[in-house]
């Protein structure tokens, strides 16, 4: 005789919160510390480069590519559930992300710069309207493919489970 364990939504729930936040912290860490050894000039040229943050590169690309695949398979583009399986593309949403986003990186960048003496106001400008515009115009892209991927994949799950 098999006895099967009680679920309790709730805490399902604030099991899933907790890992998300840790989620999003354990990228923002790798990512704020791959940022500021590139931009402390401390990274070596050629293969030592890749020795030297080569590893945080694989991991922090794999982590994400691994948690997108597995959110396309169970037919969601992303983890917040107002958006999860949207119908249609939420387009101000993303692009509001991906341009705090760009104006963060962008920030952190330019005071980066400021702290070491180099460029000047119009430069900081100027990069920050480049990271900003890079975020939009690679970010997207991704996400609306993101969306794609993940309405066909809900509609291939519904589809099997009518033959059904």
């Amino acid at each position: 005789m098999t006895h099967k364990k009680v679920v309790d939504e709730r805490i399902v729930h604030e099991v899933g919160q907790v890992y998300r936040i840790a989620y999003y912290l354990f990228n923002a860490g790798l990512l704020i510390d791959l940022f500021l050894k590139l931009y402390s000039g401390s990274v070596p040229a050629g293969f030592e480069a890749f020795r030297y943050i080569g590893l945080e590169v694989i991991v922090v690309i794999g982590v994400n590519l691994a948690a997108l695949v597995m959110l396309w398979r169970k037919g969601l583009m992303d983890d917040e559930s107002g958006y999860a399986e949207a119908d249609t593309f939420p387009w101000k949403h993303y692009l509001l992300e991906s341009v705090a986003a760009g104006a963060a990186i962008g920030l952190i960048a330019c005071v980066l710069r400021a702290l070491r003496g180099e460029g000047s106001p119009l430069a900081y400008a100027i990069m920050l309207v480049s990271f900003v515009v890079c975020m939009v115009v690679c970010v997207m892209p991704v996400t609306y493919l993101s969306f794609r991927i993940a309405k066909r994949r809900r509609a291939q799950m519904y589809d099997a489970e009518d033959a059904q």
